[in-house]
């Protein structure tokens, strides 16, 4: 079936590569690592490496805490963390610098993947998640490369699209050495694929091992932010469009109770600052940009516009909102406030956290809403009742931490493969 699959991809990048030259000419984002995605521009690995393929952001956490894990080993290898997107790339550089040479990740085509195996030289591939790319596989199973999928997960999303080209993938996914993923849903759904189910471990979600220090220095971000000891802060994080009205109609519901009440909008999308900037005008509701906030110290929201600073404005919440999960695109990140015994509501749709979601709720350390209407009645309360407060976040904290062991049964898996 790969070279159907060749053949349907070269002739969709044939039909519409005037649309990605254009965007190679008007975007900069799409022109990062443009030259590396080709092949070219990649660093030669002269000893064997560990090839850690992620996604995005959410996946290069992932890696981040696998590299940090590997550097433990008894043998040093050299890593190598590849990723898709600007932002993930952005983040690895950063996180990551002094310990793995960090690069774009390939095109799926079946000329350029081999460059970058024979430059690489990798000994072992460990794919995050799901990116389960047909040539990556099968020219690293060519070359005899070890191959792990960590932290694997098939949403209710993408699994049905994978049962539709279940040829395909029953060939790719043979191609593994392991599979380790997070629960026993996600087992069946790989062994149904085509896996092997011997080579199938249900190792949890790595992600409930990210519990963060509750040692974060709020009052110093409180005092960077200008709000004062006497006020509530209300954190909105990763909030999507259709959201915010809902978000600013209950703000103003609930200063009408809780007046000393500060909301902090963190937008998904950085590009739609202007968007909610109006929104917010249109609302008559005093704001100021984060990164501008010094100059117009008077303010009841405070609007993130930059990146990597939503963990920080979680550290000061009295409450915390996910995103995504109001409007339908099935929620971001709750893992952060609730690591942060942070009090948290989201919406019905949490579809793309769905197991930590449903791990919350069965542990009461997560409140989830229906409606705009029922949003505002529990923030309000949880706002005035500090103690159901602080017990619903210290419930969420303990929660993770009772969870947390899945970082190391991926690394264990990966060990066993490296000195067969």
């Amino acid at each position: 079936m790969i070279w159907l699959y060749n053949t349907v991809l070269l002739i969709a990048v044939i039909i519409s590569s005037p649309y990605w030259l254009l965007r190679l000419l008007l975007s900069s984002t799409w022109r990062a690592g443009c030259r590396q995605r080709l092949g070219f521009d990649l660093p030669v690995q002269a000893n064997p490496v560990i090839w850690l393929h992620a996604a995005s952001v959410g996946e290069v956490k992932i890696a981040e805490a696998l590299v940090k894990k590997l550097q433990e080993h008894k043998k040093a290898w050299p890593i190598v963390v590849s990723v898709i997107t600007p932002t993930g790339f952005e983040q690895a550089k950063t996180n990551l610098a002094g310990l793995a040479e960090i690069i774009f990740a390939p095109l799926d085509l079946p000329f350029i993947v081999p460059r970058y195996i024979n430059k690489l030289n990798p000994v072992l591939l460990g794919i995050i998640e799901t990116e389960l790319w047909p040539n990556l596989i099968t020219a690293a199973r060519k070359k005899g490369v070890k191959i792990i999928l960590l932290n694997g997960r098939l949403s209710d999303r993408s699994y049905p699209t994978y049962q539709k080209f279940k040829l395909l993938f029953g060939e790719i996914l043979r191609c593994l050495d392991h599979a380790c993923v997070q629960t026993g849903e996600d087992k069946e759904r790989f062994v149904t694929l085509g896996i092997p189910e011997q080579l199938v471990s249900i190792t949890d979600n790595i992600k409930y091992d990210f519990v963060i220090p509750s040692t974060a220095p709020a009052a110093s971000i409180r005092a960077e932010y200008l709000f004062g000891p006497g006020d509530l802060v209300w954190v909105a994080g990763s909030t999507r469009n259709d959201e915010e009205s809902l978000l600013l109609k209950a703000f103003q519901d609930i200063r009408k109770k809780v007046p000393n009440l500060k909301l902090v909008l963190a937008p998904r999308h950085l590009g739609r600052i202007q968007e909610i900037k109006e929104l917010l005008r249109d609302n008559n509701i005093l704001f100021s940009l984060y990164s501008q906030k010094a100059a117009n110290p008077v303010y009841d929201c405070l609007l993130i516009d930059t990146m990597g600073e939503l963990l920080r404005a979680y550290s000061i919440a009295d409450v915390v909102f996910i995103g995504g999960s109001l409007a339908n695109f099935g929620g971001q990140n709750i893992l952060e406030p609730a690591a942060l015994a942070k009090p948290v509501i989201c919406g019905p749709d949490m579809r793309n956290f769905k197991e930590i979601t449903a791990y919350l709720l069965q542990h009461n350390a997560v409140i989830q809403v229906k409606t705009p209407t029922e949003l505002t009645e529990k923030t309000e309360f949880l706002l005035t009742h500090p103690e159901a407060a602080r017990l619903l976040g210290d419930r969420a904290r303990e929660s993770l931490i009772a969870k947390k062991g899945a970082l190391d049964k991926n690394m264990a898996a990966m060990e066993r493969l490296l000195v067969l």
